[in-house]
């Protein structure tokens, strides 16, 4: 064979649409358990988060709001244990 017919005949070659068709029905598969498994896990944390919000008896708006107020207290409590640490001084720079 010569090296013209060579190049002639793998420029005509077709790849295997069989084995082509067979991995993009593998695929489209794969994704559709892929994303009813994700819906499934996402159902379950979202009926477990209502059992939960609803054995404690609180609105999640009220329970946020708690949390943000807690979170506030905290802040302040950092604040102020930061300055008594640091030895701030009333113009804000370190006591040496």
């Amino acid at each position: 064979m010569r090296r013209s017919e060579a190049a002639e005949e793998a420029t005509l070659s077709v790849p295997d649409t069989r084995m082509i068709k067979i991995g993009a029905a593998l695929t489209g598969g794969g994704l559709m358990l892929a994303t009813m498994g994700m819906a499934l896990a996402a159902i379950s944390a979202l009926r477990g988060a209502m059992v939960w919000s609803r054995q404690r008896g609180i609105s999640p708006a009220t329970a946020a709001a708690v949390k943000m107020e807690q979170a506030k207290h905290a802040s302040i409590a950092g604040m102020h244990a930061w300055r008594e640490h640091a030895g701030a001084t009333t113009d804000g720079h370190r006591a040496h």
